[in-house]
């Protein structure tokens, strides 16, 4: 979904699939009303139709409504999974031509939130990261559990800032020819006893969801491990997340917690943190 000031762009089609972006009356006020010749657009990522949106929107601000600079907010960086290729001739760069395309459009900032990859950040230009370490201490402060799982060591080193509890973290066991997760070894880095953790509550933190499949391996060794309640934190979830087995009622995951950072749907153990995205 894209917001223009905070205002909702409708998402309207012509019958032959073109946009239909007619009616902005409510959106841009007239020519003599505004004072500030600045726009914020945010956008929580819902499909690829939304990048044509975009396009034409801030081309239309700079044609039409005197914008001098435009900032977007874009907390989710599409095609951030895409950040290298190993044959550049059969694959396609996505990502990097993904930020050409945001680099062209000019905008004044461009702000994000717990990017996928570092690439994404070198590549979009006067980018800034919103900080997630105040959304997910106020999470681990709410919920407060006793302890801090990573699902592998590049998550741990990720929220390095985020150790306020004694974190475990996990070491994936894969198919190499087919990528498939068969399983997840769990690490105690500090040694904590094993009498220490039987049944203490676990809180998983990973900054985006698809399937679920590192997850529900994750919750599966811990649980063999003798951990209680588990719960997850994810900054990014997809809608995927419904066709995997994080959500179902196998006794692993009891709540998910997510920002609305993507579109997503309801479910009663998904608790979205609704956040203010401002660029101030």
């Amino acid at each position: 979904m894209l917001y223009l000031d905070g205002k909702p762009v409708a998402k309207k089609f012509f019958p032959d699939g073109t946009l239909n972006l007619t009616d902005m009356g409510d959106l841009i006020p007239d020519e003599d009303a505004y004072t500030l010749p600045h726009y914020t657009i945010e956008w929580l990522w819902e499909d690829i139709a939304e990048q044509v949106i975009l396009y034409n929107l801030v081309y239309h601000l700079r044609d039409h409504c005197n914008a001098a600079t435009i900032d977007l907010i874009m907390p989710y960086i599409p095609n951030a999974r895409m950040d290298r290729t190993k044959d550049p001739r059969h694959e396609v760069h996505t990502l990097k031509y993904f930020t050409q395309f945001i680099n062209d459009l000019g905008f004044n900032r461009v702000y994000v939130l717990d990017a996928h990859s570092d690439v994404s950040l070198t590549l979009i230009d006067r980018v800034i990261q919103f900080p997630v370490e105040d959304i997910v201490k106020s999470l681990i402060n709410e919920i407060n559990p006793d302890y801090i799982f990573f699902p592998d060591a590049g998550a741990m080193k990720r929220y390095n800032g985020l150790i306020i509890r004694t974190p475990f973290y996990g070491e994936k066991n894969r198919d190499w020819k087919t990528g498939k997760i068969l399983g997840l070894e769990i690490h105690n880095p500090y040694h904590i006893p094993e009498e220490d953790y039987q049944g203490k509550s676990i809180l998983i933190i990973d900054d985006i969801c698809s399937r679920g499949g590192t997850f529900f391996h994750a919750a599966t060794a811990l649980k063999e491990c003798g951990f209680g309640d588990i719960s997850l934190y994810i900054t990014h979830c997809e809608n995927s997340i419904f066709s995997g087995e994080v959500l179902k009622d196998n006794g692993l995951i009891s709540k998910v917690y997510t920002t609305n950072s993507l579109s997503h749907g309801e479910h009663e153990k998904l608790h979205t943190i609704e956040l203010e995205f401002t660029g101030e």
